[in-house]
Protein backbone atom coordinates (compact mmCIF):
# COMPACT_ATOMS: atom_id res chain seq x y z
CA UNK A 1 0.00 0.00 0.00
CA UNK A 2 1.70 3.33 -0.77
CA UNK A 3 2.07 5.81 1.39
CA UNK A 4 0.50 9.03 1.46
CA UNK A 5 3.45 11.57 1.76
CA UNK A 6 3.12 14.78 4.55
CA UNK A 7 3.64 18.01 2.99
CA UNK A 8 6.71 19.60 4.63
CA UNK A 9 6.15 22.97 6.46
CA UNK A 10 7.17 26.05 4.08
CA UNK A 11 8.54 28.24 6.39
CA UNK A 12 11.47 26.75 9.02
CA UNK A 13 13.54 29.58 8.59
CA UNK A 14 13.22 33.39 9.33
CA UNK A 15 13.61 34.15 5.53
CA UNK A 16 10.87 32.12 4.39
CA UNK A 17 8.72 33.22 6.96
CA UNK A 18 9.10 37.17 5.45
CA UNK A 19 8.83 35.80 1.94
CA UNK A 20 5.48 34.02 3.37
CA UNK A 21 4.29 36.68 4.35
CA UNK A 22 4.70 38.99 1.70
CA UNK A 23 2.72 36.12 -0.53
CA UNK A 24 -0.27 36.53 1.69
CA UNK A 25 -2.61 39.70 -0.10
CA UNK A 26 -3.93 40.34 3.10
CA UNK A 27 -0.67 42.52 4.76
CA UNK A 28 0.10 45.06 3.13
CA UNK A 29 3.90 46.15 2.69
CA UNK A 30 3.94 48.13 5.87
CA UNK A 31 2.66 45.49 7.84
CA UNK A 32 4.72 42.78 6.60
CA UNK A 33 8.42 45.34 7.09
CA UNK A 34 6.71 45.72 11.43
CA UNK A 35 6.00 41.98 11.55
CA UNK A 36 9.51 41.10 10.16
CA UNK A 37 10.89 43.82 12.74
CA UNK A 38 8.85 42.20 15.60
CA UNK A 39 9.73 38.84 14.51
CA UNK A 40 13.13 39.34 14.36
CA UNK A 41 13.45 40.68 17.33
CA UNK A 42 11.62 37.94 18.96
CA UNK A 43 14.43 35.83 17.30
CA UNK A 44 17.34 37.80 18.72
CA UNK A 45 15.59 37.92 22.33
CA UNK A 46 15.88 34.39 22.14
CA UNK A 47 19.05 33.42 21.28
CA UNK A 48 18.86 32.85 17.53
CA UNK A 49 18.56 29.56 15.48
CA UNK A 50 15.97 28.14 13.16
CA UNK A 51 12.79 29.49 13.17
CA UNK A 52 10.73 26.25 14.10
CA UNK A 53 12.74 25.34 16.77
CA UNK A 54 12.77 28.87 18.15
CA UNK A 55 9.13 28.89 17.72
CA UNK A 56 8.05 25.51 19.07
CA UNK A 57 9.20 25.99 22.88
CA UNK A 58 6.72 28.59 23.47
CA UNK A 59 7.00 28.30 27.14
CA UNK A 60 10.67 29.47 26.67
CA UNK A 61 9.75 32.12 23.86
CA UNK A 62 7.13 33.75 26.27
CA UNK A 63 9.57 32.90 29.47
CA UNK A 64 12.30 34.93 27.36
CA UNK A 65 9.85 38.39 26.47
CA UNK A 66 8.53 38.48 30.18
CA UNK A 67 12.31 38.89 31.29
CA UNK A 68 12.82 41.77 28.98
CA UNK A 69 12.12 45.46 30.13
CA UNK A 70 9.36 45.27 27.75
CA UNK A 71 5.94 46.93 27.72
CA UNK A 72 2.62 45.31 28.00
CA UNK A 73 1.80 46.42 24.33
CA UNK A 74 5.35 45.76 22.73
CA UNK A 75 4.81 41.81 24.27
CA UNK A 76 1.54 41.56 22.74
CA UNK A 77 2.30 42.98 19.35
CA UNK A 78 5.22 40.17 19.73
CA UNK A 79 2.87 37.10 20.19
CA UNK A 80 0.59 38.51 17.47
CA UNK A 81 3.18 38.11 14.56
CA UNK A 82 4.36 34.87 16.17
CA UNK A 83 0.58 33.74 16.32
CA UNK A 84 0.38 34.47 12.55
CA UNK A 85 3.07 32.41 11.89
CA UNK A 86 2.14 29.17 13.80
CA UNK A 87 -1.53 29.48 13.52
CA UNK A 88 -1.42 26.82 10.87
CA UNK A 89 0.72 23.50 11.46
CA UNK A 90 0.73 23.35 7.31
CA UNK A 91 2.74 26.29 7.49
CA UNK A 92 4.86 26.00 10.27
CA UNK A 93 5.96 22.71 11.89
CA UNK A 94 4.18 23.84 15.21
CA UNK A 95 1.33 21.17 16.56
CA UNK A 96 -1.86 22.72 17.58
CA UNK A 97 -1.03 22.34 21.28
CA UNK A 98 1.75 24.40 21.03
CA UNK A 99 0.28 27.20 18.64
CA UNK A 100 -3.01 27.29 21.33
CA UNK A 101 -0.54 28.47 24.37
CA UNK A 102 0.58 31.63 22.00
CA UNK A 103 -2.77 32.31 21.26
CA UNK A 104 -3.76 31.91 24.86
CA UNK A 105 -0.91 34.09 26.08
CA UNK A 106 -1.75 36.39 23.55
CA UNK A 107 -5.55 36.81 24.15
CA UNK A 108 -4.09 37.26 28.46
CA UNK A 109 -1.49 40.41 27.08
CA UNK A 110 -4.79 42.02 25.20
CA UNK A 111 -6.67 41.82 28.40
CA UNK A 112 -3.91 43.26 29.81
CA UNK A 113 -3.73 45.90 27.39
CA UNK A 114 -7.59 46.52 28.12
CA UNK A 115 -7.13 46.57 32.35
CA UNK A 116 -4.17 49.63 31.35
CA UNK A 117 -6.75 51.39 29.24
CA UNK A 118 -9.39 51.19 31.46
CA UNK A 119 -6.92 52.55 34.65
CA UNK A 120 -5.03 54.78 33.16
CA UNK A 121 -4.91 58.68 33.71
CA UNK A 122 -5.28 61.00 31.78
CA UNK A 123 -3.57 60.42 28.43
CA UNK A 124 -0.77 62.30 26.36
CA UNK A 125 -1.07 66.19 26.79
CA UNK A 126 -4.49 65.77 28.17
CA UNK A 127 -2.35 65.76 31.11
CA UNK A 128 -1.55 69.71 30.53
CA UNK A 129 -5.25 70.17 30.09
CA UNK A 130 -7.44 68.62 33.54
CA UNK A 131 -10.55 70.42 32.94
CA UNK A 132 -10.16 69.60 28.85
CA UNK A 133 -13.23 69.14 27.21
CA UNK A 134 -14.50 67.66 23.11
CA UNK A 135 -17.42 70.66 23.83
CA UNK A 136 -14.44 73.26 24.47
CA UNK A 137 -12.26 71.99 21.65
CA UNK A 138 -14.93 72.60 19.20
CA UNK A 139 -16.05 75.80 20.32
CA UNK A 140 -12.40 76.89 19.88
CA UNK A 141 -12.40 75.95 16.27
CA UNK A 142 -15.45 77.62 15.71
CA UNK A 143 -14.05 80.96 17.45
CA UNK A 144 -11.14 80.77 15.07
CA UNK A 145 -13.01 81.09 12.22
CA UNK A 146 -14.78 83.93 13.25
CA UNK A 147 -11.64 86.02 13.82
CA UNK A 148 -9.31 84.72 11.10
CA UNK A 149 -8.41 85.85 7.35
CA UNK A 150 -8.60 82.26 5.51
CA UNK A 151 -5.06 82.37 3.85
CA UNK A 152 -3.65 79.50 2.75
CA UNK A 153 -1.36 78.58 5.99
CA UNK A 154 -4.37 79.15 8.17
CA UNK A 155 -6.80 77.73 5.83
CA UNK A 156 -4.31 74.13 6.28
CA UNK A 157 -4.65 74.41 9.91
CA UNK A 158 -8.10 74.62 10.14
CA UNK A 159 -8.56 71.75 7.54
CA UNK A 160 -6.65 69.25 10.23
CA UNK A 161 -8.23 70.66 13.29
CA UNK A 162 -11.46 70.66 11.15
CA UNK A 163 -11.18 66.68 10.00
CA UNK A 164 -10.62 65.63 14.05
CA UNK A 165 -13.48 67.50 15.22
CA UNK A 166 -16.36 67.76 12.73
CA UNK A 167 -16.21 64.10 12.20
CA UNK A 168 -15.24 61.18 14.51
CA UNK A 169 -11.44 61.62 15.39
CA UNK A 170 -9.85 58.67 13.01
CA UNK A 171 -6.04 58.10 13.85
CA UNK A 172 -3.69 58.90 10.64
CA UNK A 173 -5.42 57.77 7.75
CA UNK A 174 -5.52 61.23 6.44
CA UNK A 175 -1.88 61.55 6.19
CA UNK A 176 -2.06 59.42 2.98
CA UNK A 177 -5.29 60.26 1.59
CA UNK A 178 -5.35 61.64 -2.19
CA UNK A 179 -7.42 63.52 -3.89
CA UNK A 180 -9.38 62.52 -7.10
CA UNK A 181 -13.07 63.37 -8.45
CA UNK A 182 -13.77 59.85 -9.12
CA UNK A 183 -12.44 56.72 -7.53
CA UNK A 184 -9.54 55.10 -10.28
CA UNK A 185 -10.93 52.12 -11.66
CA UNK A 186 -9.39 48.84 -12.73
CA UNK A 187 -5.91 48.24 -12.12
CA UNK A 188 -5.61 52.00 -11.00
CA UNK A 189 -7.48 51.68 -7.83
CA UNK A 190 -6.00 50.64 -4.61
CA UNK A 191 -8.31 48.63 -2.07
CA UNK A 192 -5.70 49.50 0.77
CA UNK A 193 -5.25 53.06 -0.07
CA UNK A 194 -6.97 56.57 0.69
CA UNK A 195 -9.27 58.87 -1.07
CA UNK A 196 -11.21 61.66 -0.49
CA UNK A 197 -13.31 61.66 -3.80
CA UNK A 198 -14.24 65.51 -4.42
CA UNK A 199 -16.86 66.73 -7.31
CA UNK A 200 -19.71 68.71 -7.50
CA UNK A 201 -22.06 66.25 -6.12
CA UNK A 202 -20.57 64.89 -3.35
CA UNK A 203 -17.15 65.05 -1.29
CA UNK A 204 -16.47 61.32 0.09
CA UNK A 205 -14.04 59.85 2.07
CA UNK A 206 -12.70 56.31 0.89
CA UNK A 207 -10.25 54.49 3.29
CA UNK A 208 -8.58 51.36 2.77
CA UNK A 209 -5.84 51.68 4.97
CA UNK A 210 -6.11 52.16 8.84
CA UNK A 211 -4.47 50.25 11.42
CA UNK A 212 -7.48 48.17 12.36
CA UNK A 213 -8.70 47.12 8.65
CA UNK A 214 -6.88 43.52 9.18
CA UNK A 215 -6.32 41.36 12.39
CA UNK A 216 -4.15 37.92 12.15
CA UNK A 217 -3.91 38.12 8.38
CA UNK A 218 -7.82 38.40 8.04
CA UNK A 219 -9.10 41.66 6.97
CA UNK A 220 -12.17 42.00 9.01
CA UNK A 221 -13.59 45.48 8.32
CA UNK A 222 -13.08 46.26 4.40
CA UNK A 223 -13.13 49.62 2.76
CA UNK A 224 -14.63 52.62 4.60
CA UNK A 225 -16.98 55.04 2.56
CA UNK A 226 -19.15 57.55 3.45
CA UNK A 227 -19.88 61.22 2.47
CA UNK A 228 -18.58 64.71 4.04
CA UNK A 229 -21.77 66.84 4.08
CA UNK A 230 -22.98 70.25 5.00
CA UNK A 231 -20.22 72.88 5.92
CA UNK A 232 -17.26 70.39 6.62
CA UNK A 233 -17.74 69.67 2.83
CA UNK A 234 -17.92 73.08 1.77
CA UNK A 235 -15.14 74.12 3.91
CA UNK A 236 -12.87 70.96 1.94
CA UNK A 237 -14.10 72.29 -1.32
CA UNK A 238 -12.93 76.03 -0.45
CA UNK A 239 -9.94 74.73 0.92
CA UNK A 240 -8.65 72.54 -2.39
CA UNK A 241 -9.85 75.56 -4.39
CA UNK A 242 -8.25 77.73 -2.77
CA UNK A 243 -4.95 75.71 -2.16
CA UNK A 244 -5.01 74.62 -6.16
CA UNK A 245 -5.25 70.72 -5.28
CA UNK A 246 -5.86 68.63 -7.89
CA UNK A 247 -6.15 64.85 -8.99
CA UNK A 248 -3.01 62.68 -7.26
CA UNK A 249 -2.46 65.36 -4.73
CA UNK A 250 -1.75 64.51 -1.36
CA UNK A 251 -4.96 66.24 0.72
CA UNK A 252 -2.10 67.02 3.62
CA UNK A 253 1.40 67.29 2.01
CA UNK A 254 4.85 68.28 2.88
CA UNK A 255 5.77 72.31 2.31
CA UNK A 256 4.55 73.53 -1.04
CA UNK A 257 4.55 70.15 -3.13
CA UNK A 258 1.40 68.17 -2.78
CA UNK A 259 2.91 65.44 -4.37
CA UNK A 260 4.95 64.35 -1.21
CA UNK A 261 3.10 62.90 1.73
CA UNK A 262 4.01 63.29 5.43
CA UNK A 263 5.89 60.67 7.43
CA UNK A 264 3.55 59.23 10.46
CA UNK A 265 5.60 60.68 13.18
CA UNK A 266 5.94 64.69 11.25
CA UNK A 267 2.26 64.26 10.17
CA UNK A 268 1.25 63.80 14.40
CA UNK A 269 3.71 66.87 15.00
CA UNK A 270 1.56 68.83 12.41
CA UNK A 271 -1.71 67.91 14.00
CA UNK A 272 -0.04 69.25 17.40
CA UNK A 273 1.37 72.33 15.87
CA UNK A 274 -2.58 73.04 13.60
CA UNK A 275 -4.25 72.53 16.97
CA UNK A 276 -2.16 74.81 19.03
CA UNK A 277 -2.72 77.36 16.81
CA UNK A 278 -6.86 76.86 15.80
CA UNK A 279 -7.59 75.90 19.25
CA UNK A 280 -5.09 77.17 21.87
CA UNK A 281 -4.23 73.21 23.59
CA UNK A 282 -1.53 71.29 22.35
CA UNK A 283 -3.99 68.16 21.26
CA UNK A 284 -2.51 65.08 19.55
CA UNK A 285 -4.30 63.19 17.03
CA UNK A 286 -4.47 60.30 20.29
CA UNK A 287 -5.89 63.35 22.30
CA UNK A 288 -8.93 64.13 20.20
CA UNK A 289 -9.88 60.41 20.39
CA UNK A 290 -9.58 60.71 23.99
CA UNK A 291 -11.70 63.77 23.71
CA UNK A 292 -14.24 62.70 21.87
CA UNK A 293 -14.51 58.82 23.06
CA UNK A 294 -15.19 61.01 26.84
CA UNK A 295 -17.65 63.13 25.07
CA UNK A 296 -19.97 59.86 23.93
CA UNK A 297 -19.78 58.41 27.36
CA UNK A 298 -20.78 61.08 28.92
CA UNK A 299 -24.04 61.13 26.02
CA UNK A 300 -24.90 57.55 26.23
CA UNK A 301 -28.14 58.11 26.70
CA UNK A 302 -28.70 60.09 23.15
CA UNK A 303 -28.03 57.03 21.64
CA UNK A 304 -29.48 53.96 20.35
CA UNK A 305 -26.93 50.48 20.25
CA UNK A 306 -26.91 50.94 16.23
CA UNK A 307 -25.71 54.94 16.14
CA UNK A 308 -23.17 54.22 18.78
CA UNK A 309 -21.59 51.77 16.70
CA UNK A 310 -21.93 53.63 13.32
CA UNK A 311 -19.64 56.35 15.19
CA UNK A 312 -17.24 52.96 16.24
CA UNK A 313 -17.07 51.86 13.34
CA UNK A 314 -16.21 55.48 12.16
CA UNK A 315 -13.54 56.27 13.90
CA UNK A 316 -12.16 53.02 12.67
CA UNK A 317 -12.34 50.83 16.34
CA UNK A 318 -14.25 46.97 15.44
CA UNK A 319 -16.13 47.23 18.96
CA UNK A 320 -17.74 49.69 21.67
CA UNK A 321 -16.07 48.65 24.73
CA UNK A 322 -12.70 49.17 22.47
CA UNK A 323 -13.24 52.59 21.52
CA UNK A 324 -14.80 53.55 25.07
CA UNK A 325 -11.74 52.10 26.63
CA UNK A 326 -10.31 55.34 25.22
CA UNK A 327 -11.88 57.97 27.29
CA UNK A 328 -9.75 59.95 29.36
CA UNK A 329 -10.18 59.40 32.96
CA UNK A 330 -11.32 61.40 35.86
CA UNK A 331 -13.42 61.16 38.57
CA UNK A 332 -16.79 62.04 36.83
CA UNK A 333 -16.45 59.59 33.86
CA UNK A 334 -14.58 56.78 35.57
CA UNK A 335 -18.21 56.17 37.08
CA UNK A 336 -20.57 53.81 34.77
CA UNK A 337 -20.86 50.77 33.11
CA UNK A 338 -18.13 48.94 32.71
CA UNK A 339 -19.45 45.97 30.26
CA UNK A 340 -21.61 45.90 27.04
CA UNK A 341 -24.85 44.62 28.93
CA UNK A 342 -24.19 48.00 32.04
CA UNK A 343 -23.70 50.23 28.21
CA UNK A 344 -27.04 49.30 26.80
CA UNK A 345 -28.64 50.15 29.47
CA UNK A 346 -27.76 53.80 29.10
CA UNK A 347 -28.73 53.75 25.75
CA UNK A 348 -31.64 55.43 24.19
CA UNK A 349 -34.11 52.04 25.32
CA UNK A 350 -33.46 50.20 21.71
CA UNK A 351 -33.65 47.02 23.36
CA UNK A 352 -30.38 44.22 23.77
CA UNK A 353 -27.82 44.82 22.01
CA UNK A 354 -26.15 42.63 19.42
CA UNK A 355 -23.60 40.77 19.74
CA UNK A 356 -20.01 42.37 19.88
CA UNK A 357 -18.59 41.20 16.66
CA UNK A 358 -16.94 43.23 14.21
CA UNK A 359 -19.57 44.63 11.71
CA UNK A 360 -19.27 44.78 7.47
CA UNK A 361 -18.05 47.98 6.33
CA UNK A 362 -20.28 50.09 4.24
CA UNK A 363 -18.51 50.10 0.89
CA UNK A 364 -19.76 52.51 -1.69
CA UNK A 365 -18.71 52.47 -5.31
CA UNK A 366 -17.06 54.98 -6.94
CA UNK A 367 -20.01 56.36 -8.79
CA UNK A 368 -23.02 56.03 -5.97
CA UNK A 369 -24.79 59.07 -5.75
CA UNK A 370 -24.73 60.20 -1.78
CA UNK A 371 -27.09 58.59 0.46
CA UNK A 372 -30.22 61.48 1.22
CA UNK A 373 -31.25 61.98 4.36
CA UNK A 374 -29.97 62.97 8.03
CA UNK A 375 -26.37 61.86 9.12
CA UNK A 376 -26.19 59.29 10.90
CA UNK A 377 -23.09 59.42 13.16
CA UNK A 378 -21.96 63.05 14.68
CA UNK A 379 -19.92 65.43 13.33
CA UNK A 380 -20.94 64.22 9.71
CA UNK A 381 -22.60 67.88 9.05
CA UNK A 382 -19.70 69.79 9.85
CA UNK A 383 -21.15 71.00 13.10
CA UNK A 384 -20.32 70.00 16.68
CA UNK A 385 -22.15 66.75 18.27
CA UNK A 386 -24.25 68.12 20.62
CA UNK A 387 -25.73 70.54 17.35
CA UNK A 388 -27.11 67.38 15.75
CA UNK A 389 -30.25 66.34 15.90
CA UNK A 390 -31.23 62.39 16.48
CA UNK A 391 -30.66 60.49 13.09
CA UNK A 392 -33.29 58.92 11.65
CA UNK A 393 -32.60 54.72 12.00
CA UNK A 394 -31.27 53.52 8.93
CA UNK A 395 -32.92 50.26 7.17
CA UNK A 396 -30.54 48.17 8.63
CA UNK A 397 -31.00 49.17 12.44
CA UNK A 398 -34.42 48.48 11.98
CA UNK A 399 -33.90 44.94 10.63
CA UNK A 400 -31.36 44.41 13.76
CA UNK A 401 -33.98 45.39 16.20
CA UNK A 402 -36.49 43.02 14.27
CA UNK A 403 -33.48 40.36 14.70
CA UNK A 404 -33.10 41.23 18.24
CA UNK A 405 -36.29 40.93 19.03
CA UNK A 406 -36.55 37.63 17.26
CA UNK A 407 -33.85 36.15 19.50
CA UNK A 408 -34.71 37.82 22.65
CA UNK A 409 -38.60 36.11 22.29
CA UNK A 410 -36.46 32.35 21.42
CA UNK A 411 -33.44 32.84 24.22
CA UNK A 412 -35.26 30.91 26.65
CA UNK A 413 -35.87 27.79 24.44
CA UNK A 414 -32.34 28.32 23.00
CA UNK A 415 -31.28 28.05 27.04
CA UNK A 416 -33.75 24.91 27.74
CA UNK A 417 -32.56 22.95 24.64
CA UNK A 418 -28.94 23.41 25.55
CA UNK A 419 -29.07 22.76 29.25
CA UNK A 420 -31.11 18.99 28.39
CA UNK A 421 -29.06 16.22 29.31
Amino acid sequence: MARTRKSKPTINTFDNAVKWLKEQSAYKPQTVKTYEHHLSRVMEICGGGRLSEVLGDPAKVIKALKEQDLSVTTIRSFLSVIRVIVRDDKVLSVDKEKAQVYADELKDYINKRDEINDRSEPKGNLVKYPDLTWDMVVKARADYIKRTHKNAAKLFNLMVVSMYTQLPPRRGEYRTMKICSKLPKGRAYDPYANYIVINRQYVRLVLGDFKTRTRLGEDKMGVFSWDIKGDLMKEVKRYVNRLGLKDGDYFFYVGNTPSVEYQQESFSEVVTKASKIVTGYDLGINDYRHLFSTWIWKNLEKYSMGELKDIVRRVGDMNVMTFLAYRNKRPDTNEGPQTIEQIEARLRGEGKAPEEAPEEAHDEGPDEAPEEGPDKGPGDTGHSPEEQSTAEKSREEKVGEILDGLYAAARPFLVQLLTLK
